[in-house]
């Protein structure tokens, strides 16, 4: 899908937003956790990440992108040789925990935690449904602390990237890490089933298995090539709002460099 395309979640109302009966959205059970990491990181998309700000208002995000973190034996994750600490604690929690670390010392993360002790799932990018233009707001606000004029973020810009979504979201360590998922609590940030999406692999044609496509994650090279080329980065291929494509994993050719086209017509 190029980027001048929109996908079907992307069908917009005269509101601009999309047609949703939150009265049949359900929070997610502790049991849709406790199931092994690569499991749960497939299962997690097309699940809602929905957070109510101070204002009460609903913010809302369907998950199109996350990344498997296999806890002790992963030599890419946190949790690597059961290394526990006070940042990455809530990775040792019970499936359905946030884990929120930071990177950069400004980028917040948001993780789930699943069976396994330190597995986590991290969640890699959003398709805005609710409170889009909140979030717009509050992404513009930190992209205007840098210099220089910048353009107005589209809809598929919000969110398609870790960093990106936990800031239009408005999550951050300080509020959400540690936070049962799968709990009551209208302070915590929430996953749910979309009402009007179960069957969202329907639409998904053309990746692997139900339009997922499956790939190395990303930033893991310190894992060594065994770890940093495990297929464990999951996405929906249909989804124009994924952060980074893997055109091989996509059956795609790569793309041809500008070097590479001079030499064959010299």
């Amino acid at each position: 899908m190029s980027r001048g395309e929109k996908s079907h979640y992307f069908q917009e109302e005269e509101d601009h937003r999309l047609r949703i009966d939150r009265s049949r959205a359900l929070p997610l059970p502790r049991a849709f956790y406790d199931v092994p990491c690569r499991v749960l990181a497939q299962n997690l998309l097309g699940k809602l990440v929905v957070r109510q700000t101070s204002a009460n208002e609903r913010l809302s995000g369907r998950i199109v992108e996350t990344e498997a973190y296999l806890g002790e034996k992963d030599k890419a994750a946190h949790s690597y040789g059961g290394r526990k600490t006070k940042k990455n604690s809530s990775m040792f929690s019970r499936p359905g925990t946030a884990y929120v670390y930071v990177i950069y010392g400004i980028h917040h993360c948001l993780n789930v935690t699943s069976a396994g002790s330190g597995s986590a799932v991290l969640v890699r990018a959003l398709e805005p449904v609710e409170g889009i233009e909140e979030m717009r707001q509050r992404r513009e606000t930190g992209r205007r602390r840098g210099s220089g004029r910048k353009r107005l973020l589209r809809d598929w810009e919000l969110c398609n990237g870790p960093g990106k979504l936990c800031a239009a979201l408005g999550i951050d360590k300080s509020t959400a890490d540690g936070c049962d998922l799968a709990g009551e609590d209208e302070k915590c940030s929430a996953i749910e089933n979309d009402a009007d999406d179960d069957d969202h692999h329907r639409h998904c044609a053309g990746g692997g298995d139900d339009g997922i496509v499956k790939c190395a994650r990303i930033g893991v090279d310190y894992a060594g090539e065994e770890w940093a080329s495990k297929p464990l980065r999951f996405y929906l291929k249909a989804s124009e709002a994924v952060s980074v494509r893997n055109r091989e994993a996509e059956g795609k050719p790569k793309r041809r460099r500008l070097s590479d086209e001079k030499r064959e017509t010299t």
